[in-house]
């Protein structure tokens, strides 16, 4: 849950390092309207709110790309597609 400012935060390299061991893409997936349904600034409150989940195509891992290389190019096409589908 990314209670920040940012459309998207940061990514942890875990999932990351399991794809390019196991040669397996990513599947994105996004959640939107959770920052209506869980305020970040309320512990434990959940207001009824509709939630979207929208899954991305997915990334296939490039010959000889790094962790950090496949992470931040996840974190780009989810940041990319959730600028372009948020309602306002």
């Amino acid at each position: 849950r990314n209670k920040t400012k940012n459309s998207i935060g940061a990514f942890q390299s875990g999932a990351f390092r399991l794809a390019i061991d196991t040669k397996k893409s990513i599947v994105p997936g996004i959640i939107f309207n959770t920052k209506k349904a869980l305020p970040p600034d309320k512990a434990f409150y959940f207001l009824p709110h509709r939630l979207e989940i929208h899954f991305l195509p997915p990334i296939i891992i490039k010959a000889d790309e790094t962790v950090d290389e496949l992470r931040d190019r996840t974190h780009t096409i989810m940041k990319e597609y959730f600028l372009a589908n948020t309602k306002s």
